[in-house]
């Protein structure tokens, strides 16, 4: 990679108006998202050379380049772990069509599959590169728990019961006095309230807007 060809790329770009900044804005995603892979690619690398020098750590060496913990680093692994399973988004990835963030979503949502659960959500690989390519953040986690959820041997029935349990809601007074409200619910009540409240402020603000 030639970083003073990149650097002069990157600062050319003129932006003259709005257009232009969203024009650059999708162009740097797409670069990250190829930055991305060829992290992937790098790391793919790096474990075969352990074969030759088993004294090369792979994670380490990514921590080292981007001056942060292995654990960070860690997460390229399960990004690896997440395109290998799932060409089409492996694709999408080296295209950038999508970037890293949507593939450790998946990679976070697919920890602990089987490798028949896996085989199973591999099939839906179209369906959700393209999504991580054209939908929006909440769009592409819904089709991901749904697409996972059905691939569980148990249908998801015990995460959502694990997820039922942990629900929360919690109110209080901040010290700057203001009053404050928080709560966790499981994806189906959770999509009944999101539901409600919809309503209730389509209803308060059709027409003309609540005093």
């Amino acid at each position: 990679m030639d970083l003073r060809m990149l650097r002069s790329v990157v600062g050319e770009a003129p932006l003259p108006d709005v257009a232009a900044c969203r024009r650059e804005l999708e162009h740097v995603r797409a670069a990250r998202g190829m930055l991305d892979a060829r992290e992937v690619a790098v790391l793919g690398r790096l474990d075969e050379l352990t074969e030759e020098t088993p004294s090369v750590f792979p994670e380490e060496e990514l921590a080292a380049a981007a001056k942060t913990s292995r654990t960070k680093a860690s997460r390229v692994r399960n990004r690896r772990k997440a395109c290998n399973a799932i060409p089409e988004l492996a694709d999408a990835l080296a295209d950038g069509r999508t970037t890293g963030d949507r593939v450790d979503t998946l990679a976070a949502a697919t920890t602990g599959l089987s490798a028949s659960e896996m085989q199973r959500v591999a099939e839906q690989g179209t369906l959700l590169a393209q999504a991580a390519s054209e939908a929006s953040e909440r769009e592409y986690r819904s089709l991901v728990d749904r697409v996972v959820g059905s691939a569980r041997d148990d249908d998801g029935t015990e995460r959502l019961e694990r997820q039922r349990r942990s629900a929360r809601l919690r109110w209080w007074t901040g010290n700057d006095g203001m009053w404050n409200l928080a709560g966790t619910f499981d994806p189906v009540r959770g999509t009944e309230l999101e539901a409600r409240l919809r309503s209730t402020i389509e209803a308060l603000f059709h027409g003309q807007p609540p005093a």
